[in-house]
């Protein structure tokens, strides 16, 4: 399977997912986007085109996968290994940067990338290793998905603005007998904010 699209709205997502520590939150690929800013445009065409598309790759994907024959194992070569590791170079100094902790995330989209190459070589009838083109089409999304989850890192953070405080304003809310959990604030959130602080 290629891909599952998760759709929703920004209240739902940060009710779905509270916090970046949640178990959940490595376990999808992100993709944020933009407010719609112009109307609606209605279709020209009565057909469906996008899902036929998608229908098509879906029975490409079946016939070459064989999925009740042997299977068929295909390696990455020394080199794709390596580009591998150079792209997640950036891994410590953006969790340095934007605080928290967003590894297990990265570390599984390195799953997503060698899937979605390895699903690219089944499709051209590739076996046994994954040809360059497979391989450079898959990592050209590598930075654009890294992006977006950075970006939901932020939806997460704002919590329906319960964090948009200052250490201060927290010292007087707690003196008032106000603790974390009565905030609606999770606690690895908490303590984030505490560690930055």
């Amino acid at each position: 399977r290629l891909a599952i699209l998760m759709s929703g709205t920004k209240e739902q997502f940060r009710k779905l997912i509270p916090s970046e520590e949640n178990g959940l939150f490595s376990r999808f690929v992100y993709y944020v986007l933009p407010d719609p800013k112009g109307g609606y445009e209605g279709p020209r065409t009565g057909d469906d085109q996008i899902g036929k598309a998608i229908t098509d790759i879906q029975d490409i994907i079946h016939q070459r996968a064989n999925l009740w024959g042997d299977s068929l194992g295909i390696a990455f070569t020394a080199e794709q290994e390596r580009q591998i590791s150079e792209e997640m170079q950036d891994l410590i100094p953006t969790v340095e940067n934007i605080g928290g902790d967003i590894r297990s995330a990265w570390l599984r989209m390195v799953t997503s990338i060698k899937r979605i190459a390895v699903t690219f070589s089944g499709m051209q009838g590739h076996d046994r290793i994954v040809p360059d083109e497979s391989f450079r089409a898959a990592m050209a999304m590598f930075p654009t998905l890294k992006g977006h989850t950075i970006r939901a890192v932020d939806l997460i953070r704002i919590n329906n603005n319960k964090t948009d405080f200052t250490y201060e304003q927290y010292l007087e809310l707690k003196s008032q007998g106000i603790l974390d959990k009565n905030m609606g604030v999770p606690k690895t959130t908490m303590n984030r904010l505490k560690h930055e602080w």
